[in-house]
């Protein structure tokens, strides 16, 4: 018998009921209709969209999502953690990442003693990292090319010349072949150091390249009248381009000339006091001197006091051999008065009275 309306119980119950039994799911169904599948052994419900079996002992095959309460594939679901290894791509697919993939490095990044390979084999910018054998590439040219002295020259010329024949430099008749500095030609970028030659000048070998050449390279020169024993320097700084950058020398070992002046005598760089035999002076390892048996010396002071009548006077002169003169300070009239030379360095006045205050001026010659 069909129902064509809704049968209300009254929230009584359904006693000794049977679910209907097929063999399959029944055609048009409508949400909230249920079934006994005869052929899995479990009760189905419709949920609107899909039969959901009502028994999870049963459940096998592909599970719809819509029949599932959470959807597992929903990241926001996703709480907890799982260990790595239950992750079947975890490591293949970090590993396909590349580095640059990845945020920069707030802090250190230490190696643990391991060392990073395939870099750079041709840096060429401010904070690349070099490849080991590039280092040690650059490290022997700059051993073989560009040395901090160069071999000596033979003769410098600091004014212009003309790069071609045998010439005379600072007094020396150049050879084929001499090594010759040039600090001072007009064209600054051809300075630098040349052989000579009969005909054109070339550069020498050790200095003919742009990796051969930096500031500060020094070289001595053998030769010359005023330049032989000097040491110079190229002061240019940053990259020097040969035949491009003005190369600027200067003398690093520049000694400076002395000339004896008047009194002086000079001996190589010692100077010496001039002393003219019997012109009054000595001269001896203790210094210079006053030759007391040529040139005579005087002591002067004011005397009198108002009650010494012997006053000795202390001059110094080390010797008796003395003069003594004595003027009278008001009227600068000379004046006769006793004295003895107490000892080589003291003479005694004698006045009948004694003179009063500073009013004579006695002077001891010796």
């Amino acid at each position: 018998m069909k129902f064509l309306s809704n049968i209300d119980l009254n929230k009584n119950q359904i006693l000794n009921g049977v679910f209907q039994n097929l063999a399959s799911a029944p055609s048009l169904p409508v949400a909230g209709q249920f079934y006994y599948d005869t052929t899995t052994g479990a009760a189905y419900v419709r949920n609107g969209t899909a039969w959901v079996c009502t028994d999870a002992s049963k459940l096998s095959g592909v599970i719809p999502l819509a029949a599932l309460v959470t959807d597992p594939l929903a990241r926001a679901n996703h709480t907890g953690s799982q260990t790595a290894s239950t992750i079947s791509d975890l490591a293949t697919t970090v590993k396909a990442y590349k580095l640059n993939e990845f945020a920069a490095p707030i802090a250190n990044v230490p190696m643990g003693g391991f060392t990073l390979t395939g870099l750079n084999v041709s840096p060429n910018a401010s904070g690349q990292a070099a490849e080991y054998s590039w280092v040690l590439n650059q490290i022997s040219q700059a051993a073989a090319g560009v040395k901090a002295v160069k071999d000596p020259v033979r003769a410098l010329a600091i004014a212009n010349i003309t790069l071609t024949g045998l010439q005379t430099i600072d007094g020396i008749s150049l050879a084929a072949n001499d090594r010759v500095a040039l600090t001072g030609q007009t064209t600054a970028s051809q300075n630098g150091l040349y052989t000579a030659q009969s005909g054109a000048w070339v550069r020498v070998t050790d200095m003919d390249a742009n990796t051969e050449l930096m500031g500060g390279t020094e070289f001595l020169v053998n030769e010359g009248t005023t330049y032989a024993g000097s040491v110079w320097r190229i002061t240019n700084t940053g990259t020097i381009t040969l035949g491009t950058t003005n190369l600027t020398f200067a003398q690093v070992n520049q000694q400076t000339t002395y000339t004896n002046g008047n009194g002086l005598d000079l001996t190589g760089s010692v100077f010496s006091v001039k002393a003219v035999a019997s012109g009054g002076i000595t001269v001896s390892g203790a210094g210079v001197q006053v030759d007391t048996a040529i040139v005579s010396r005087k002591f002067s002071q004011d005397i009198g006091d108002g009650s010494t009548s012997a006053i000795a006077v202390t001059h110094n002169l080390n010797t008796k051999d003395i003069t003594v003169s004595v003027r009278d300070k008001a009227t600068d009239a000379g004046v006769l008065v006793d004295w003895t030379a107490t000892s080589v360095n003291v003479v005694t006045l004698t006045f009948a009275t004694a003179p009063t205050a500073a009013a004579y001026r006695v002077a001891v010659t010796g």
